[in-house]
């Protein structure tokens, strides 16, 4: 009868310890999405206005002085 009891107590600690741990991975989960989600957007940010500018002339160009338009990193 005792052995049952023990059984039967170490069979709901252990559910508890799997439900937890449970818990606390998706808790992981949903926090980890919330940190990268500003992350990713700042970076398709970033490359939604800096591809336009990515051209030929951008690569083959020498650099313009300061205030005039064009030029590129040649």
């Amino acid at each position: 009868m005792r052995d049952d009891r023990l059984q039967s107590a170490l069979s709901a600690r252990l559910f508890f310890r799997k439900l937890k741990n449970r818990l606390m991975m998706g808790l992981l989960g949903v926090a980890a999405l919330g940190v990268l989600a500003p992350l990713f957007l700042v970076f398709f940010y970033v490359l939604q206005q800096g591809l336009p500018a990515l051209n030929i002339d951008f690569f083959t160009q020498i650099p313009k002085p300061v205030g005039e338009a064009g030029g590129g990193m040649a």
